[in-house]
Formats: C-alpha cells, structure tokens, sequence
C-alpha cells in the first residue's frame, strides 16, 4: 500500500482495493482503516479531490521511502515500539522547567498538513495561512529540549518569535554542522 502512495498520482481507494494482494481482505472500509493506521502510526498521508474522487498519497518531503521488507511480527514490534516512545515523549513540551515564553513559529505548506492536527501542548494555537503555511503559538518553558523540539521539523519551520529563541535554534543548528 505504501508503494502506491509513494507516487506523486497517489491512489484512491478503490485502486487501493483493487492492488490489494488476494489474500488480504478486499474491502474498501478494511482499506480505509489501514489508512488510518498508517496516519496512526506516523506516516504523513494527504488526501486530494481530483476529479470528484479522493486520492491518498504521502506528503511531499516523504516519498522514495526504501524497499524494506517487513513481517507482520516485525511491523508489530515496530508500530508497539513507536507508540512507547510516543508515549514516553508525548508531554515532552508539558514537562519541561523554565522561563515560560511565547513561541510563535511559522510551519511550511508541507508541514502544516501533518503537524496542524497534532497536540503538541496546551497552550497551542494554530491558524491556517491563505497560501497553505501553518502559524503557531505556544507558551512555554525556554529549553534546550525547546530547540531541539523545533529543530526536528528541520527547514520545514521558522520561529517568528521571539528572537531570543530564534537565535538559539540558528546556534545549535550551526553546532550540528561544526566538524
């Protein structure tokens, strides 16, 4: 399934039932909750009306994913894996001490539509920009593991404000590249 949503045509259901190998269950509601599964588990899905149908395929920036090949045991362990870890750093921004800001970052078109339906705190605020970028605001704690928070959208984020904080992410940023 990930290979057909790996193309930049993407694929709707239908066509998802159809390459459906025939000994997996051919149903369009069995295909649509492996969607949801996939968005579960961290892959960035986009779904697009062209033509009066819907089409699924992976956010830009997350193509040409390697062929790997995976049992269902190993996928198990995988996805069981990830949900400990996102369990284990889901309040990250929650638990962190310090000076309390007011963070507001400017989120890429191609990021918004994956990172506008997370709760990432609180004290967030999200408002969609007309040309498809995505703003941001949030009050807290001024942390290394900030930075790093924010570093981890690579370029795909700008923090507007404050300029304190803006500096800090462009030294650590400089830090990664110093040999």
């Amino acid at each position: 399934m990930l290979r057909r949503l790996d193309s930049s045509r993407g694929a709707t259901l239908q066509e998802l039932v159809d390459s459906t190998p025939a000994d997996f269950p051919k149903n369009p509601r069995t295909i649509r909750r492996d969607l949801e599964a996939l968005e579960g588990a961290g892959f960035p899905l986009v779904a697009e009306q062209s033509n009066g149908q819907t089409r699924w395929k992976l956010m830009e920036g997350f193509r040409d994913i390697p062929a790997i090949g995976f049992s269902a045991t190993e996928l198990m362990a995988l996805i069981f894996s990830r949900n400990l870890v996102e369990e284990y750093v889901q309040d990250a921004l929650m638990v962190m001490r310090g000076r309390r800001i007011e963070v507001e970052l400017l989120f890429s078109k191609a990021a918004a539509a994956w990172v506008k339906d997370k709760s990432w705190h609180p004290s967030q605020e999200t408002a969609l920009l007309k040309d498809g970028r995505l703003r941001m605001t949030l009050k807290v704690a001024d942390t290394a593991e900030l930075v790093g928070w924010i570093l981890s959208f690579g370029s795909q984020v700008r923090v507007v404000r404050p300029d304190s904080l803006s500096v800090k992410v462009k030294e650590e940023a400089r830090r990664i590249l110093r040999p």
